[in-house]
């Protein structure tokens, strides 16, 4: 029934009526239904699979159910994710608690990260400048591409990357501590 009395809503919205003085008002109401509208519609795909395209197949076997992958099953990007899932909150508690200082502890490879893109930039402007040819500190900037060029596999990078990055935060949690 909701879905029915935001899409009756929907309808209902009549753009010639509107007029100048009041166009951003009528604007706005207009867009939160609709988007009350894709909220409702997303709601009953989730409860009728037939909305979604999905017909349900009496005949078939329930699914087991998926066993999360092991964490050297992840790809790269997962792992980074992970990583900046388990940053963040000790980010927030930093600031919340006045312990600030220790951020750039915790954030030991997104600092060397950043760094490094600034050493190199610097470095090779400076080099240029003064001898009139540039020349690198790393093979390629940020770190992460430096290391994948000396040989190391991403997964490898990511792997050493986030265990750096775990130890930092365990640092980080130990000095705020003390």
């Amino acid at each position: 029934m909701q879905l029915r009395e935001a899409l009756l809503k929907v309808q209902a919205i009549k753009e010639e009526t509107w007029v100048r003085d009041t166009f951003n008002v009528e604007l706005t109401r207009a867009l939160a239904v609709v988007d009350n509208a894709r909220m409702e519609w997303n709601s009953a795909r989730l409860k009728f699979a037939v909305l979604s395209g999905k017909l349900a197949d009496p005949a078939a076997e329930p699914a087991a159910p998926k066993t999360p992958p092991a964490l050297t099953e992840l790809d790269a990007a997962t792992l980074c994710k992970l990583g900046l899932a388990l940053t963040w909150p000790l980010a927030v508690v930093a600031l919340m608690t006045g312990q600030w200082l220790l951020l750039p502890i915790v954030g030991l490879v997104f600092v060397a990260e950043a760094l490094s893109d600034i050493v190199q930039v610097s470095y090779f402007k400076w080099t240029k400048k003064r001898t009139g040819v540039g020349k690198r500190v790393f093979k390629m900037a940020p770190l992460h591409h430096h290391f994948e060029l000396l040989g190391w596999s991403e997964t490898h990078v990511v792997w050493r990357f986030f265990l750096v990055s775990m130890l930092a935060g365990m640092i980080g949690i130990a000095l705020a501590l003390l």
